[in-house]
């Protein structure tokens, strides 16, 4: 089953052992740019399980 991404997903990570919840950024042909707890971080999309959800209120920067 495909995932179909877009940037400000909710998304659920996991390495096998963790399961976190964290915010899609910037999307590159090999991997996410997340925000997970203020920080950001390159994933690679195997990582991605599921999709929970959808930022609708943005920051403004």
């Amino acid at each position: 089953m495909a995932v179909i991404l877009h940037k400000s997903n909710i998304v659920c990570v996991s390495d096998g052992e963790k399961h976190i919840n964290c915010t899609i950024l910037q999307m590159s042909y090999d991997y996410a740019v997340i925000k997970y707890k203020g920080t950001k971080y390159k994933i690679p999309y195997h990582l991605i399980k599921e999709v929970v959800g959808h930022e609708l209120l943005l920051a403004a920067d």
